[in-house]
């Protein structure tokens, strides 16, 4: 279930930039149990950060967690290693 609208993404990621980033959009409450919350990019963790921060102020629990794949960019489905 996607909970966020996803933030405009413009320039650099560098904290200096993140004051001028809209608070998050919550499209959806989510329900039941701890609520996972990935990243799909860990730099700063400033994303995680406001995302986390915002579930515990609701009283909601939530784990994060990032997602990084190693290599290029990816196109397509995973390729098989040889």
């Amino acid at each position: 279930m996607r909970i966020w609208r996803d933030p405009p993404v413009n320039g650099v990621s560098h904290p200096k930039e993140y004051r001028r980033l809209p608070p998050l959009d919550m499209l959806a409450m989510p329900i039941g149990g701890t609520t996972p919350v990935i990243d799909d990019v860990a730099t700063s963790g400033y994303h995680m950060e406001k995302a986390l921060a915002a579930l515990c102020s609701l009283g909601i629990p939530a784990a994060g967690t990032a997602w990084i794949r190693s290599g290029g960019a990816a196109t397509g489905p995973p390729r098989p290693a040889h």
